[in-house]
């Protein structure tokens, strides 16, 4: 189901849009999508955490003003998930 949503919202394609090797905080990418719920990027974040658990996605800690910050990036199956030229995954 998380995967589901994650996919319905273009999570991973926000993250591999940003580049190879990207590395992105729930923010950041929460910033990238049209969600208007002022809570999103701390549910996406958890969203995130879960799919990194499945290696999915990676997880990295990473420095915004001085606070940590987790950062995510694709792992290789995550490239499964994504469209490909034609719009299938």
């Amino acid at each position: 189901m998380v995967l589901l949503n994650a996919t319905k919202v273009k999570v991973l394609d926000t993250i591999a849009k940003a580049g190879p090797n990207a590395r992105l905080s729930g923010h950041e990418i929460a910033s990238h999508l049209s969600i208007s719920n002022q809570n999103a990027p701390e549910m996406l974040d958890r969203l995130l955490r879960l799919l990194a658990s499945y290696t999915i996605l990676t997880c990295s800690q990473g420095n915004h003003e001085s606070k940590p910050v987790r950062e995510y990036g694709l792992a290789p199956v995550a490239n499964h998930f994504l469209p490909n030229e034609d719009g299938v995954s």
